[in-house]
């Protein structure tokens, strides 16, 4: 077979003949089809002045193709006149009507760019500036004189600059600047042949004749340029399955500024069939009425169209009796569409035709009732690409084509595609080899056969835990239990995000949220029922918010929805007697949880068969919240009914009365246990060997040996490091109850449960290893110290070991990766802990769980520290995941949207001045190098302060009041918009439009394991150790582009830095060519990292057991920020740098303009604004 059969990308069959300009076209069916109806608009009134000269028998306008053309060239010669040339472009705010077909031809005639706008936008003057300023239209068309003036206050500077408004009502004011359209068409004037020269010469395919504006579902909307040739592909690629003839009649209902809308009127006109106008704008009752009147056989709908149609009380299927096709678009198209369309005992067309194409070009693929369509766990299938257009599926952020069967993201080519935006962010727009290429953002699947599934927009897709839910396929389920669901993603603590459905009911009576469950039970499982279902009413709308193109604007409908959750009251308190306080809180919590109302969740069923994994540590946390009690995971999954966990819950005790269970393997690791040694016997001999003599210098041995795991990525890069300090935290504590014995204890006792931090490491066959050593009185001796009081805090900041060694934890020392030293305080009577840990042990997640078990273990209160997710466990995996193909995609990723930044090496900030990059003191030390030069010499501390100012940073805080409104109507995350901020910094230090810096990724997902393994594997963001990845962002900064746009290009490229964010760092630099590796390097010495806890640094918790007296983080960068928020609107900053680089009035500078962007970047009154607007 073919190679290239398996790839999913398939190339429609070329057309036989060369493209036609729009002119030509109309040019020829008029002339063929002179006597033909070629519109008819049975809602405006012949007797009107424009239409004065036709035939008024009849009580609506018709007019024939020579009735038309002939209306279309007086006014194309009276534009002509006017000054309206070749490339004009003509914007036209107006309905389905007789004159939008009029200007459209003669638009098309002089060559011109036809525009539709929708007149319902006019009150959006956000949105009508950002039509006028982007289109600059030399000609305007209004409706009449209401849109006139609203147009006239909203933007009176944008107006002053177009050459000539027309108003389609017959008369204006006196001091109106606006010509009537019915002047510009009777009172043209031929002037010799110099107007009609005019009109000649505009035969170029390649010129823009349309513009239509994407639907801003999810912003404003962007421009599309068609081209003649575009149009005339459009027409040609719909013949291939929709032959239409002069006897045809579309019922034209669409919004004109919708793209189909105008692509069909072309299609029928080529024809010579008839356009019908039924109403302005869709109206039900209008088109059912046409319908029935003028015998139309052709209609597109959308899903909510069929819906309205179908529920209007002047619906029958009688009336309708003459459609012979039904072409369906614009959203997903379900099950229940196609059966809406097609089946007697509703619309009863002959045939419906699922479609997909966008504003960018349509249409691209097609699939008919007629020929049988297939369907796949309720997704439509689509068809193969249609004639002149290509598609393939590629894994999303990357360019590279996957397999077919594999369910990746849309990319689009072909004659009917449009090569870029107008004034727009063109970076979903590529070439290759293959040719020109648009990155859509669908998420969808081809099949063996070239087939196409669209499953769903990415930007719509919920992340739930490691799992991709598509609201689509939800909402489909939902439908079919007699409602209008729309499903969005909310936030959720555990998950990350969970389904919420909203509801429109079909019927009166109660909302059927056991059937919807159940429905989607069945079809998609348990990940896919949505958490909560709220109808419309309850949040405060009577519809959907929709685009004027009939989408529902989801970006809106979530934000409204998380203000209205914000503020929801708590639910309604169980009033069954027979149920205890705790089964009451169960069932809430558990309705809360799977969308279930509490009052049908049975008491008696089996937790495990009610929840999945996701659930179940919701379920997990829940109670731990409300109850402060622990339950164990194995006790929920174990738990025989919810009246069998409210009784375990109710004897917990709330005190600790056990020690905690130990997960421990017995024995030491054989081959089988070494993932590193790929099951050969002589590399795991070697181990053990290379191993024995590294133990005994701490008095142990290979029976001490728990685990050996090899480090993951991100770790084994910080091994190389050569300070003793490098990468490392030393914290300084004082406990606040207990005495250094009873410190100690506790700290023994959790440290049995952290085997991470029971570790050495060591190098084998080139491999970096993690050893886990058992806890023990060996391990105790090696790693924990007790010293001689001290006089003061201050002092244990500073402190010793007995033998004058400095505290360090390097790896290549062969010793603990973790040390802790314990000593009491004079001054105040306590206990106080120095902990010093290597980074490869620890991240910020993993460190707040440490120190909280060791709290818990202090003071004995609460149920026993539960066992933590094995850090080998995950060790493992990612050595497993480093030779997978999803690494070979995640390292293609990065290797391709890295590619190219050698250029930038010399502009990567800060500019270094000293060798090396050290946040701390490393006085003494050589350099990286290897000179053997001391660093004190090279190193010289700008403000003599041996880097003491850098370690512990600037601090700044910043009000954000506008962050809530940017995350809820324009769900923009806190996190963005710091690092937005930093981009912006770093382009006006640097005076470039592109930068490069890094930032750590939590990165707390199973590596590479598909979601049917993974869901059975522990929570990751339980993991006991360091799971971070970091990556490389490249950001491109345009001047001229709104705060807007930088922001949502921001949230979608960190989606797909996630998803690829385990990617090994090595392979990537491995790729690149040497000037873009060395670039690589030099952008990690400025570090981005966003910190979700930032909270604990600034609020201080007089009842927490470990007070801290000083953090200190030794760090081999060269400038860092440290990002976060302490509540909803306060934003926390910290800069720490190297003292040898910069001193700290020049980063106080770099602060105070990083707070600067920060504060501009945030107010949701800028995001419409250009970020040339903002001054550092």
């Amino acid at each position: 077979m073919d190679e290239r059969a398996q790839i999913a990308e398939s190339v429609g069959e070329r057309f036989t003949h060369p493209p036609e300009s729009m002119r030509d076209i109309l040019n020829k069916t008029a002339k063929a089809h002179a006597g033909n109806v070629a519109i008819a608009s049975l809602y405006q009134n012949p007797s009107s002045q424009l239409f004065d000269t036709l035939d008024t028998s009849k009580e609506y306008v018709e007019w024939t193709y020579g009735e038309l053309n002939d209306k279309a060239e007086q006014l194309a010669f009276s534009l002509s006149a006017k000054g309206v040339r070749r490339g004009a472009r003509i914007a036209v705010f107006i309905f389905n009507s007789a004159e939008l077909a009029l200007l459209f031809w003669a638009s098309a005639k002089l060559g011109a760019t036809f525009i539709p706008l929708d007149p319902r936008t006019t009150p959006r003057e956000e949105l009508v500036r950002h039509y006028l300023k982007v289109i600059q239209p030399t000609v305007l068309v209004v409706v009449d004189e209401t849109v006139a003036q609203a147009l006239e206050q909203s933007n009176p500077s944008d107006l002053q600059r177009i050459t000539l408004k027309i108003t389609l009502q017959s008369q204006a004011r006196v001091d109106s600047a606006w010509y009537p359209l019915k002047v510009l068409v009777d009172g043209y004037q031929v002037n010799g042949d110099t107007a009609a020269l005019e009109l000649q010469g505009v035969n170029d395919v390649e010129d823009v004749v349309l513009i239509v504006f994407t639907s801003g579902t999810y912003g404003l909307p962007k421009a599309c340029p068609h081209t003649n040739k575009n149009l005339w592909a459009a027409a040609q690629a719909a013949d291939s399955f929709r032959l239409l003839d002069a006897s045809h009649r579309l019922a034209q209902h669409m919004p004109p500024s919708h793209i189909t809308g105008l692509c069909d009127m072309i299609h029928f006109w080529i024809s010579g069939a008839t356009v019908v106008f039924p109403s302005p704008a869709f109206d039900a009752k209008a088109t059912i009425e046409t319908i029935e009147r003028l015998r139309c056989t052709h209609m597109f709908a959308i899903p909510t169209i069929l819906l309205a149609l179908l529920g209007h009380p002047s619906f029958s299927p009688v009336k309708v009796q003459s459609l012979q096709s039904i072409l369906l678009g614009g959203t997903m198209i379900t099950p229940e569409a196609l059966q809406a369309a097609t089946h007697k005992s509703k619309l009863g067309a002959d045939q419906a035709i699922a479609a997909y194409g966008m504003s960018e070009g349509i249409p691209i693929c097609a699939s008919s009732t007629k020929h049988g369509i297939i369907q796949e766990k309720g997704v439509i299938c689509l068809g193969k690409v249609l004639p002149g257009a290509k598609a393939r599926v590629c894994e999303a952020g990357s360019r590279k084509p996957l397999t077919r069967g594999e369910v990746g993201e849309l990319h689009l080519g072909g004659d009917m595609i449009i090569s870029e935006y107008l004034y727009g962010d063109n970076t979903s727009f590529y070439t290759d080899d293959s040719g020109h290429w648009l990155v859509t953002g669908d998420q969808a699947k081809m099949n063996e056969d070239g087939t196409l599934y669209l499953l769903g927009r990415y930007k719509d897709i919920i992340i739930r835990g490691a799992e991709n839910l598509s609201p689509g396929l939800i909402e489909s389920c939902l439908n079919k239990a007699g409602v209008i669901a729309q499903v969005v993603g909310i936030p959720d603590e555990v998950a990350g995000e969970v389904p919420l459905a909203v509801i429109q009911p079909l019927a009166p009576g109660p909302i059927p949220c056991e059937r919807m469950q159940g429905l989607v039970l069945q079809t998609l499982g348990p990940a896919c029922v949505p958490a909560m279902y709220i109808t419309l009413q309850e949040i405060g709308l009577k519809a959907f918010p929709m685009t004027t193109s009939g989408k529902v604007r989801k970006d809106e409908l979530k934000g409204i929805l998380l203000k209205r959750l914000s503020t929801r009251s708590n639910p309604k308190t169980l009033t069954e007697s027979d149920l205890t306080v705790t089964e009451q809180l169960l069932t809430r919590t558990l309705s809360r949880l799977i969308g279930q109302s509490s009052e049908t969740i049975p008491l008696n069923t089996a937790i495990v068969d009610m929840i999945d994994s996701i659930n179940t540590l919701r379920l997990q946390s829940s109670i731990r919240v409300l109850t402060s009690k622990n339950i164990s995971t194995e006790d929920l999954l174990c738990a025989a009914s919810i009246r069998a966990l409210a009784k375990q819950i109710d004897n917990t005790p709330s005190s600790d009365t056990q020690a905690p269970k130990s997960s421990t393997r017995q024995g030491t690791p054989g081959v089988l246990h070494m993932v590193h040694t790929q099951g050969n016997q002589a590399s795991a001999e070697r181990t053990k060997a290379m191993l024995e003599p590294l133990l005994a210098k701490s008095d142990m041995s290979w029976e001490d040996v728990e685990d050996v795991c090899p480090v993951p990525d991100l770790s084994s890069r910080i091994f190389s490091i050569m300070r003793p300090l490098g990468f490392s935290m030393r914290m300084t504590y004082i406990a606040q109850s207990a005495d250094s014995s009873r410190l100690r204890k506790a700290l023994e006792d959790t440290l049995s449960q952290w085997s991470v931090l029971r570790s050495i490491a060591v190098e084998i066959d080139s491999v970096p290893l993690l050893v886990l050593l058992r806890a023990g009185d060996a391990w105790s001796r090696a790693s924990i110290t007790e010293v001689p009081p001290v006089e003061t805090p201050h002092e244990l900041t500073a402190v010793k070991l007995p033998s004058a060694e400095t505290l360090n934890v390097h790896p290549r020392n062969g010793g603990p990766l973790a040390r802790f030293v314990i000593s009491n305080i004079k001054s105040t009577g306590k206990a106080g802990l120095v902990a010093l840990m290597h980074h490869a042990t620890y991240d910020s997640i993993s460190l707040q769980a440490f120190s909280e078990d060791l709290e818990s273990n202090i003071r004995r209160i609460g149920s026993p520290v539960e066992s933590k997710t094995s850090y080998k466990l995950f060790a493992d995996t990612y050595y497993q995941y480093r030779s997978s193909v999803p690494a070979q995609i995640a390292i293609a990723f990065h290797v391709d949207r890295l590619r190219g930044i050698g250029s930038l090496r010399e502009k990567c900030w800060p500019p270094q001045r000293s060798p090396g990059w050290f946040i701390g003191d490393d006085r003494g030390h050589t350099i990286p190098s290897g000179t053997g030069a001391p660093l004190l010499q090279d190193r010289a501390q700008i403000d003599n302060d041996n880097g003491f100012a850098g370690l512990m940073g600037i601090k700044k805080l910043i009000k954000l009041p506008s962050l809530p409104e940017l995350r809820s109507k324009h769900q923009i995350s806190p996190s963005m918009v710091f690092k937005a901020a930093c981009a912006i910094v770093n382009s006006h230090l640097t005076g470039s439009s592109e930068v490069i810096f890094t930032n750590t990724q939590a990165g707390r997902r199973w590596p590479h394991l598909d979601d049917s393994v993974a869901k059975f594997l522990p929570n990751p963001v339980t993991i006991a150790g360091n799971t971070l990845g970091i990556v490389i962002n490249r950001i491109h900064v345009h001047p001229n582009e709104t705060t807007g746009t930088l922001l949502r290009r921001l949230e979608d490229e960190q989606k797909l830095l996630t998803r690829h964010e385990h990617a090994p760092t090595t392979a990537i630099a491995a790729q690149l060519n040497p000037d873009d590796a060395a670039a690589l390097q030099a952008s990690r010495k400025q570090l981005f990292n966003w910190n979700p806890n930032s909270a604990d640094f600034e609020v201080v918790d007089k009842n927490r057991e470990l007070q801290p007296i000083l953090i200190e983080g030794f760090t081999e960068v060269m400038l860092e920020w440290h990002c976060g928020m302490i509540d909803g609107e306060m934003g926390r900053v910290v800069v720490r740098w190297d003292g040898c680089q910069a001193g700290g009035e020049t980063v106080e500078g770099w602060a105070e303009r990083f707070v600067k962007a920060l504060g501009w970047v945030a107010k949701v009154e800028n995001f419409e604004r250009e970020i040339a607007e903002l001054e550092l």
